[in-house]
């Protein structure tokens, strides 16, 4: 097993396909994006040579992320192979978050594959200000891909950052939207990840916490204990039978309990999501180095994560502390 200084065990993966995407939301990304070139990336043999090795290692649990995943070159061929892992009992949940538009062509891929759940990323229901926030995307697009996926067999989550000016009762129309089609939905807290120009300040990360006190006054919500792999808190809004989820990375602390670590495109380990640091092991596959090294670069890398993550914000702070955007690490 992979155990960090301070004896949580490290069996969730979360894999960065690709940080390339067919949006370019404002909370992700810059308006112009330099992207890794292609030949720098981890091709489909060694993303499976690094996500074996960790499961050798007792990773039991592997997200593919972003980026937008489905967008990768033969992912197709990506999730089959992964899908055998789960086939072969090597990993016991494979899951994938992504922006929906390309679920009506892969849901079905994704359900043969074993990948029974995968989280949409949806912060409005208003068309407009859907293509403001994501600067080209096209609403029905990622309802259709929604409801793709749940005809596939999928159980859909929706993931809402929880964006400045976001009124409540915004944020009611999304919760009732989601309870007629029988899903959940979990708010999180903007991170300071990427020099984003049009998020700044203390003011630009509109608090979960605050949010969540503010629903207890319209909705019945009950705390429960649902076991995921994320940091999500759960509550049950007992009038619509869904569960809400929030992730309050800056105003509730959630790390003493982390069990993850990310893995980008071009095979660079975070041990953790709010710190600059991390292991190249995708210099190391492509020199072909030692299976022993990797393993012991991914022991020496668990070995320096963090108790938590360093996020800073404060007011009127021009520079995030995490100098990388969102699509390099999949959130």
């Amino acid at each position: 097993m992979l155990i960090d200084p301070y004896n949580r065990e490290i069996n969730y993966l979360r894999l960065s396909v690709t940080d390339r995407c067919n949006f370019r939301c404002r909370f992700c990304m810059s308006e112009k994006m330099t992207f890794l070139p292609r030949k720098q990336t981890l091709d489909n043999d060694e993303m499976l040579q690094m996500v074996t090795t960790f499961t050798e290692l007792g990773v039991k649990h592997l997200r593919i992320t972003g980026g937008e995943p489905l967008i990768r070159p033969r992912i197709k061929e990506l999730i089959e192979s992964f899908g055998q892992l789960v086939a072969n009992q090597r990993l016991e949940t494979l899951s994938l978050s992504t922006n929906g538009t390309h679920l009506p062509k892969f849901a079905e891929t994704l359900a043969k594959n074993h990948c029974k759940r995968i989280n949409v990323s949806l912060e409005t229901l208003d068309p407009e200000a859907f293509k403001h926030v994501s600067r080209n995307g096209k609403l029905h697009e990622v309802l259709t891909g929604i409801q793709a996926a749940q005809e596939a067999g999928l159980e859909v989550k929706i993931n809402s950052i929880f964006l400045p000016n976001t009124s409540d009762d915004a944020v009611m129309k999304l919760i009732n939207w989601a309870a007629e089609r029988n899903l959940n939905v979990t708010f999180i807290e903007m991170m300071p990840i990427g020099q984003l120009d049009d998020f700044k300040g203390d003011f630009a990360h509109p608090c979960v916490s605050q949010l969540l006190q503010r629903l207890k006054k319209r909705l019945r919500l009950t705390p429960k204990t649902k076991e995921t792999n994320g940091p999500s808190r759960y509550h049950y809004a007992e009038e619509l039978g869904i569960m809400l989820g929030f992730i309050t990375p800056l105003s509730n602390n959630f790390c003493h309990n982390c069990n993850r670590v990310r893995l980008t495109c071009n095979g660079h380990l975070y041990p953790c999501l709010g710190d600059q640091g991390y292991t190249d092991l995708g210099q190391l596959v492509k020199n072909n180095a030692e299976k022993a090294d990797i393993v012991q670069a991914i022991h020496d890398t668990i070995a320096h994560k963090p108790k938590e993550h360093h996020f800073q914000v404060m007011q009127f702070h021009q520079s995030p502390y995490i100098k990388r955007h969102m699509n390099v690490t999949g959130g």
